[in-house]
Parts: C-alpha cells; structure tokens; sequence
C-alpha cells in the first residue's frame, strides 16, 4: 500500500514539474504563479481575482488566446462591469477577431467608459474592418489626449493620408510639431511621399497617390483639427508646388504677416502704407481668399486671423470629438 502511496506521489510530483517546465516556457518568470492559477481552477477553488491576475499576466505577455478566455469568464461573472467589456473587446481585437471586438466596444462607450487605451483600440479596430472613417474620430480623442503619442500619432496620419485627407494632415502634422511632439516640415512639395516620420514604404506609396487631393476639392469643407482646442496651423501655399504653414488665430480680428514669409512665401501682395498691404490671392489648403488686407510687420510671427477666415466663411466647431476650423471650400472658388 505504501508503494502505491509513493509511486501516486512521485507521479503527482513529475507531473507537477512538467506543468510548471510547461509554464516556464510559455510565462517565463511568471510561470510559477500562472501553474498555481491554473491548479486553483483545476481543483474548482479559483476566485474572480485569479481570473484577473490571469488575464494581466497573459495580457502583459502577448498571449491572447489566455487573456480572451480570462476576460470572457470575467464579463461572465459580472456582466455589467465596464472594465470587463473593455477587456473582452481588447482581447478579441488582440486575437484579431474584430468583428466580436467591435460588438464589445460599443457596449462599451454606449455604457459611458471612455478609457484612452479602449478608444485607441477600438480606433484601431475600425481601421482594421475597413471602416476608416469611422475610426478618425476615435484617433482624434486619444492623440488629444496622448498628443506625445508618436506610434498613434502616425497612424492617424496614416489614416487620413489613406482616405484622401491631406490637407487635414498636413495641419495636424505640422500641430504636432508645434507642441513639440514632431519635427516641424519648413515647406512641403505637393508631391511628398510621405507626413510621417515613421511611415513604411507602402504608407509613403499611397500618401504620393493621394496627394492630389491637395489640387481638388474632396468635400464642401475643409478641416483645420485642434489637440488643444487652441492652436490650428493651416497649410497655405507657396508659389507652384509647394506648401508652407502659418499659425490661425480665430480670436484674433486682422491677419499679420512678417514681410519676409510673404516674400518667401511667394506670396503676391502690394504695400498700401508703412505698415499694411494687400494679398491678392492667399491659398488656405483648398480654399482661394481673395483681396486680403494684412497688417505687415518686420519682426513678428505670421497669423491668419478672423478676417480671412470669415471670407472663407470659417467657424470653429467641434468635429471628430476635437476641436476644428472649419473653412467653407466652395466660398471662394
């Protein structure tokens, strides 16, 4: 009797040192832990906390399939939760299974949650369904709130370049740069491969097909997007084929430009006193203001202000769940 007693605890014993060698390989130092877990459910003691610690674990190492098992055993147990819908729809869309992510994610944001780490994945879940458009509105909430967000800041960019939106950004590539987040672009040719600075070659093939956009209208209005509900750069144009860019003050009544931008700028203007003159013709993105008249200064910082964006019937407005200048691009055609 006393030898079957041993021989069963000697093949509990291997047992238990293959599971945790098992373990060890696929969690590594966590595999102590996770073997523990794991015998917790096996003799049905397990409580909802291992389920979650379960879950962080497999999260924290790239293992889907367990973190999915994990998040549908906790939003089974607490149906409501919030945290546990985010979860579930993160680990199907880790599990590339966006559909059902999707599905979660609604349910999600329908019950209030608004986490910046379930909006960039779900961002990103759109994207992956084709649903690009839909999806812009969702990159726009976490970039302004994670505007140092260099990986998600160029895949919205990616985005917009994809969909024809050029114009929009190369202002919001160019925000970027002014809160210091990007390098600033001095001037850009119309015939840029790419707005960002970590693009992949097929990114800088398809932002070069659709830069065109830039020669046409692609929507009756054009869109300037805001991080912080106060700073719009706009790209205005610079001779034939470039495009350089100039900070817009909607607060601000008269547009002042520096004397050495216009003039670098190619911008055609004519002086009417010491300190003023007359733009022609001043290119914002699509939209052509005609007969402008600016202050002109030696030594200052150039500004579109409410002037010009009033002859091209701007407004600011709140669009894609950011702030957004929006021009008319009909109005001066």
């Amino acid at each position: 009797m006393n030898s079957i007693l041993r021989f069963a605890a000697l093949a509990a014993s291997a047992s238990l040192s293959i599971l945790l060698v098992i373990q060890l390989c696929l969690f590594h130092e966590h595999a102590v832990s996770v073997t523990w877990l794991y015998l917790r459910k096996a003799i049905r003691i397990s409580s909802l906390q291992d389920e979650k610690k379960l879950g962080a674990i497999c999260r924290s190492l790239g293992r889907s399939n367990c973190a999915l098992n994990a998040a549908k055993i906790w939003v089974e147990k607490e149906p409501g939760n919030l945290e546990a819908i985010a979860r579930l729809a993160m680990a199907y869309a880790n599990s590339n299974q966006f559909a059902e992510a999707a599905q979660y994610f609604r349910v999600y944001f329908a019950g209030g949650g608004a986490d910046h780490e379930t909006t960039r994945s779900y961002a990103s879940t759109l994207a992956k369904l084709g649903q690009l458009e839909e999806s812009i509105p969702w990159y726009y909430e976490t970039l302004a709130a994670e505007p140092s967000n260099r990986e998600l800041a160029a895949e919205l960019l990616g985005q917009l370049q994809r969909i024809g939106r050029v114009t929009e950004a190369l202002s919001l590539r160019q925000q970027l740069a002014s809160l210091g987040h990007l390098s600033p672009l001095a001037v850009v040719s119309r015939n840029v491969a790419s707005l960002s600075e970590e693009a992949s070659v097929a990114d800088k093939a398809q932002a070069k097909a659709n830069i065109h956009a830039l020669e046409r209208l692609t929507d009756n209005e054009i869109y300037f997007p805001s991080l912080d509900g106060r700073t719009f750069v706009l790209p205005v144009s610079v001779g034939e084929r470039n495009v350089s860019f100039v900070s817009a003050d909607p607060d601000q009544k008269k547009s002042k430009f520096n004397l050495a931008d216009l003039s670098q700028w190619q911008i055609k203007f004519v002086r009417v006193g010491d300190d003023r003159a007359r733009i022609s013709q001043l290119r914002i993105g699509e939209v052509t203001v005609h007969d402008l008249e600016v202050a002109t200064c030696s030594d200052c910082k150039s500004i579109v202000g409410s002037d010009a964006l009033l002859k091209a019937e701007g407004r600011v407005d709140t669009r894609n769940r950011i702030a957004m200048l929006i021009l008319n691009g009909d109005s001066q055609k």
